[in-house]
C-alpha cells in the first residue's frame, strides 16, 4: 500500500471515531420519552421514559387479569382467571408502540387535529398455558368409546351394544380462542367466552357391523394352568381375561393387549403379586396378567394370525415351554395380533377349574390347518459361583441359590391344506440365560482353644 492511500485511510477512521463519539455522548445526553398526548387504555404515559410508562401501566395490567374466561363445553362452564386461561397483557408491546409515534413529527398529531392518541393493551395468548387448563376440561369431558362385544354363550351369540366417546379438541379449540381474543377489547367485558370444541369418536366396531354375523368357528385355542392357593395372582389372571373376554377384531385391524386391558392398578381390581423385573420375581401390582397374555398369544399362533410384536421374559416362566411365552408391561411391552384374515374374529377367555382357557373364532370360511413346533436347539448349563461369607467358619459351605439351566428355543408355525404345506415360518428364536448355582463359603477364622 503506498504511502497516499495510506494517509487517506487513516482520516476515514479518524473521521467515523469522531462520528462514534458525538452518537455516544448525544444518547447519553438524550432521554428517550414517549410523545405527548398519548394514554395507553386510559391512561396516560406522554412524556414518560419506557421503564415509567410500564410501571405506571401495571396496575392496568392486573386489573385485567383479574377478569374471568368462561369455557362452555356440553351445558357445562368451567370459569378461571385471565392468566390460568394463558390470556397475557402485552405492557411492552403497547409502549413499544407509543414509541413509534415519536418518529412521527408532533407536527403530525396537531394537524390530523388529534390532542390524544389513545392506544390499546393488546392481549395475546399462551397457548401452552391454555392448553393445559383445557386438558383439565378434556380430562372431565373425554370418553373413550365403548366398541361392541361378541359373546358365545352355549353356542348362542349375544352381542354387547356399542357407543359413541367424545374427545375435546384442544388444538382447534386454542386457535378458536386466539381469533375471539384478537378481537376482543380488553374494556370491553368483565368476562371472556370461549366455546369449547368437542369432537365425537366413533367405536371400531359398532354394533351393526356384528349383530348379523355368525362367529362360531374355533380358529385357535390354548390352555394354562395355575395354583389356587395364589389368590392374588388369580385375581389378576382372571381381570385380565375378562377385559379381552369377547373383544373383536374385524378384519385387517391389529389387537393390542395393553390398549385393550389397559394399566394395571389397584383401582382397575389388580392386586399385588410376583412379577418379573430386572430378572428377578417381586411383589408388584398385576402379577399373573403376562399368563393371559401368554395364553393368548399361544392360541393366536394356532388362529394363524400375524404376531406384530411379542417379547420374552427374561426368566423362564413354570406355565408354558420355553419360547412360547409373552411377556407385557403397560407402557413397555406389548402383545399385538394382526387380523390378517377377511373373517371377524373374536377372542374369548374363560377361568375355571384352576386354568385359563382363550378361544379365537371366527366366521365360516375354508381355514388352514396350522401346527405349532417347538424346538429346544441349545441347552446352557447353569455355571457354579462362590461368594464368600465372614461371618461363616472356614470351611464350610451354604448353597445360597440352586443353579437353573437356560436354552436357546425355536418355534415354527406351518400351516396346510390337506397333505400339503402351504407355508412355514420361523417364529421366534429365544434366549434363556442360565442361572448359576451360588454356593457361600465361609472364611471367618475358628477360636482356637
Amino acid at each position: 500500500m503506498d504511502r497516499k492511500k495510506l494517509c487517506i485511510l487513516t482520516g476515514l477512521l479518524g473521521i467515523i471515531c469522531l462520528v462514534l463519539f458525538y452518537n455516544v455522548k448525544v444518547n447519553q445526553n438524550e432521554r428517550i420519552v414517549i410523545e405527548k398526548n398519548v394514554s395507553i387504555e386510559g391512561i396516560y404515559v406522554g412524556g414518560l421514559t419506557v421503564e415509567e410508562a410500564v410501571k405506571r401501566l401495571q396496575s392496568k395490567r392486573e386489573q385485567i387479569l383479574k377478569k374471568k374466561v368462561i369455557f362452555k363445553c356440553l351445558g357445562r362452564e368451567f370459569s378461571c382467571f385471565f392468566k390460568e386461561a394463558g390470556i397475557e397483557v402485552d405492557i411492552n408491546g403497547a409502549v413499544e408502540q407509543a414509541l413509534r409515534l415519536r418518529k412521527k413529527s408532533s407536527s403530525l398529531l396537531i394537524r390530523d387535529g388529534k390532542k390524544e392518541y389513545v392506544l390499546k393493551l393488546p392481549l395475546v395468548l399462551n397457548k401452552k398455558t391454555a392448553g393445559k387448563y383445557l386438558e383439565k376440561i378434556a380430562a372431565e369431558i373425554n370418553h373413550n368409546p365403548v366398541d361392541a362385544r361378541y359373546f358365545l354363550n352355549n353356542g348362542k351369540p349375544k352381542v354387547l351394544y356399542s357407543s359413541s366417546g367424545r374427545r375435546v379438541d384442544i388444538e382447534a379449540t386454542i386457535e378458536y380462542f386466539q381469533k375471539i381474543l384478537n378481537s376482543t377489547d380488553s374494556e370491553s367485558k368483565k368476562s371472556l367466552i370461549i366455546p369449547v370444541i368437542v369432537d365425537t369418536v366413533e367405536p371400531r366396531v359398532k354394533t351393526k357391523d356384528i349383530e348379523d354375523k355368525k362367529i362360531n368357528v374355533l380358529r385357535g385355542t390354548y390352555t394354562t394352568k395355575f395354583n389356587e392357593r395364589f389368590s392374588s395372582r388369580v385375581n389378576n389372571i382372571a381381570a385380565a381375561a375378562e377385559a379381552i373376554n369377547g373383544v373383536v377384531i374385524p378384519p385387517g385391524f391389529t389387537f393390542s393387549f395393553n390398549e385393550t386391558v389397559g394399566p394395571r392398578t389397584e383401582e382397575n381390581g389388580y392386586e399385588e403379586a410376583l412379577v418379573i423385573v430386572k430378572n428377578e420375581f417381586v411383589e408388584g401390582v398385576g402379577g399373573g396378567v403376562c399368563q393371559a397374555s401368554t395364553t393368548l398369544y399361544n392360541a393366536a399362533l394356532r388362529a394363524n394370525l400375524d404376531i406384530k410384536e411379542r417379547y420374552k421374559h427374561s426368566k423362564l416362566v413354570n406355565y408354558v415351554p420355553p419360547g412360547l411365552d409373552a411377556a407385557v408391561a403397560f407402557g413397555f411391552l406389548d402383545l399385538k395380533l394382526s387380523n390378517n384374515t377377511e373373517s371377524y374374529l373374536v377372542i374369548n377367555a374363560q377361568v375355571e377349574n384352576n386354568s385359563l382357557t382363550i378361544n379365537i373364532f371366527g366366521e365360516a370360511g375354508i381355514w388352514p390347518k396350522v401346527k405349532i413346533r417347538h424346538y429346544i436347539m441349545e441347552t446352557i448349563k447353569p455355571k457354579t459361583v462362590y461368594e464368600y461369607d465372614p461371618e461363616m467358619e472356614e470351611g464350610k459351605e451354604f448353597v445360597e441359590q440352586e443353579g437353573k439351566v437356560g436354552y436357546i428355543t425355536r418355534v415354527e408355525r406351518i400351516c396346510t391344506f390337506g397333505n400339503k404345506i402351504i407355508t412355514r415360518e420361523i417364529i421366534s428364536e429365544d434366549k434363556y440365560s442360565a442361572e448359576p448355582k451360588v454356593i457361600l463359603k465361609g472364611i471367618k477364622k475358628k477360636k482356637s482353644n
